[in-house]
């Protein structure tokens, strides 16, 4: 399973890696609805990095389990709860 994990997190690290950032934030549909924990090393992480305040925009780029796989504006990406993730005002569907 851990591997399963690891081949998960490259393959979506080298994807976006890809994506280009423009200037603004259209592509970021998503945006944290509470305070969420954030991890880049994968979901069973113990001790999330950090904590994303509520309102963080975000794009979901993967999903696994309870949690999805999302890029920050600043380019980082990790692991946040699935539950705590929703749509920004006037944004379309999530896409992965």
């Amino acid at each position: 399973m851990r591997g399963a994990w690891l081949s998960f997190c490259l393959g979506a690290a080298l994807l976006s890696g890809c994506a280009s950032i423009s200037g603004n934030d259209a592509a970021f549909t998503g945006m944290t609805k509470d305070k969420a924990s954030f991890s880049t090393t994968g979901p069973e992480q113990m001790v999330p990095d950090r904590y994303l305040p509520a309102g963080t925009r975000l794009r979901v780029i993967g999903h696994g389990g309870d949690s999805v796989l999302v890029q920050l504006v600043d380019g980082s990406t990790g692991f946040v709860p699935e539950d705590k993730v929703t749509l920004a005002p006037d944004q379309g569907p999530l896409q992965p």
